[in-house]
């Protein structure tokens, strides 16, 4: 834990000020930091904007800034270095990749404002994700995390940014750093929304560890196939289902203009601009590097990471790779139904089944039923 402090505090050093303002500034980043240790985030911010008002292009301040709109989404600094770096709960000994997720602790009101809910089977609804720029402007953490991520834009190399995220475009500070601190920050910011967005996609309301989704998928997989009514409930039901999952990361335009980015397509980036901060980082001990690293596995939990060189391939990997739990149970379904189905069942089934996993991979297991008609 020592080595992490002083890779923080002997980082962050080093801002001009006009010498008329200078004990402005430093006494309301002495306020900042009282605040901040205080846990009190609304004081902490309105010193540390009081300080970057006095010096715009000052690390310190601009940090102080983006650290205390991280408070208020909940996510302190110093609990996030104490946690990621201390055993697992599950006494494996290896540091705690999943801390972010337990930290953020987001009520199920939260997880709600991320989108629309579907109660087509009332006692397991799912949520049908919003815009990325929608939530981002509506759901409070949300809204901080942005707020955070503009208030380092500036001191992050163009080469660290994304293109694909027009957050990411902002002037360069003549004076950025550079420095391994906001490069940290950045890679943070990111990657508590990429744990957000994913609680959609686990949404769950039993108290278990499987998704909502995940246990539609089950009841799916346990229906009675005996009779042609019973078959064509199954047929049904797994097209609609397909239908659901494909709504909760969908590929193309399905966001309004001004609002195109998917909350799927933004958890990649996020994860990409975590990856890419991380990258860059030079003098961090592996102990704060190792944790962030395995998060970011952690949140895409696959064999096949996206890539990043086709937005549209990224997605649709990234369908199959969560959808991929139910690929066998479905394929043996459909394959122990075979000649029952009538052609146009077989056909509306095989095309449920590939629409659930677009990317393929090595993961999905494919139905014998639909590899006769390809």
């Amino acid at each position: 834990m020592r080595s992490l402090l002083a890779f923080w505090t002997l980082t962050a050093c080093g801002y001009l000020v006009p010498t008329d303002h200078k004990d402005d500034f430093f006494a309301n980043l002495s306020r900042y930091q009282t605040y901040y240790d205080k846990r009190e985030f609304d004081k902490a911010l309105r010193s540390a904007q009081k300080a970057r008002d006095l010096n715009p292009k000052s690390e310190e301040a601009s940090l102080a800034v983006a650290n205390s709109y991280l408070g208020l989404a909940g996510i302190s600094l110093f609990t996030i270095l104490r946690n990621i770096v201390s055993p697992n709960p599950d006494d494996s000994g290896e540091p705690d990749s999943g801390a972010i997720e337990r930290l953020l602790s987001l009520t199920n009101a939260e997880v709600q404002e991320l989108g629309t809910i579907d109660n087509s089977n009332p006692e397991l609804p799912i949520i049908i994700p919003g815009c990325a720029a929608e939530v981002r402007n509506s759901v409070p953490r949300l809204l901080y995390i942005n707020n955070a991520i503009a208030a380092l834009c500036p001191l992050v190399k163009a080469s660290i940014r994304l293109v694909s995220d027009s957050r990411h475009y902002c002037p360069q500070s003549i004076r950025a750093p550079d420095s391994d601190n906001t490069k940290f920050l950045w890679a943070l910011a990111h990657l508590v929304e990429a744990a957000i967005f994913q609680s959609v996609i686990l949404y769950n309301t039993t108290g278990g560890d499987k998704s909502n989704l995940e246990l539609r998928a089950e009841r799916i997989e346990n229906l009675p196939t005996d009779s042609p009514a019973d078959q064509a409930r199954f047929v049904q039901e797994l097209t609609l289902f397909s239908e659901l999952a494909n709504r909760i990361i969908p590929v193309g335009n399905e966001c309004k203009p001004e609002f195109p980015e998917t909350q799927s397509a933004a958890f990649l980036s996020d994860l990409q601009s975590v990856e890419r901060a991380l990258a860059a980082i030079i003098s961090a001990p592996e102990d704060l590097l190792s944790p962030l690293s395995r998060s970011v596995d952690r949140l895409l939990e696959s064999e096949a990471k996206p890539d990043g060189s086709d937005s549209e391939a990224d997605i649709d990997t990234l369908r199959s790779n969560l959808n991929s739990t139910f690929s066998e149970p479905f394929a043996t379904k459909l394959d122990e139904l075979g000649s029952k189905l009538s052609s146009e069942q077989q056909t509306a089934s095989c095309t449920a089944f590939d629409s659930l996993f677009p990317g393929g991979g090595s993961q999905v297991k494919r139905p014998n039923l639909c590899q006769d008609q390809s």
